[in-house]
């Protein structure tokens, strides 16, 4: 059987995709193929992961990456690594932003929280 995950991002991606005006008719859709699938005891678990994954979608295009140079994106996940626990939300893919004015080093900007370990910011602090 196809677990909630997975018809949650098959929903996910569908809605995205689909105009505003014909999502009724994608709902029924769906909830023919689970019908058909014999699983719409699944629904409020598919609902709950669909939420999450609403959630996840949320939380990444709020958290913001403000680096000197383009990261690789292994760079890229190790510094969200680093301060994922401050974080509000898991984040898998931040938006980035390009400022040569850092020098090096990071900043990590949310609605609610900024962390800066930027080179510009230490050599602020050292001439302070």
């Amino acid at each position: 059987m196809t677990s909630p995950a997975v018809y949650a991002r098959a929903l996910h991606e569908a809605w995205h995709e689909t105009p505003e005006a014909q999502r009724g008719a994608l709902l029924e859709r769906f909830l023919g193929h689970l019908q058909a699938d014999g699983a719409l005891d699944l629904a409020s678990a598919i609902v709950r992961e669909l939420q999450r994954q609403e959630d996840d979608a949320a939380a990444d295009a709020a958290v913001t990456v403000v680096t000197a140079r383009p990261l690789p994106s292994s760079t890229l996940a190790s510094v969200v690594s680093a301060v994922r626990p401050m974080l509000p939300t898991a984040v898998t893919t931040p938006r980035t932003q390009i400022a040569p004015s850092l020098v090096g080093g990071f900043i990590v900007r949310t609605p609610t929280l900024e962390v800066d370990a930027s080179v510009h910011r230490m050599l602020n602090r050292l001439v302070a």
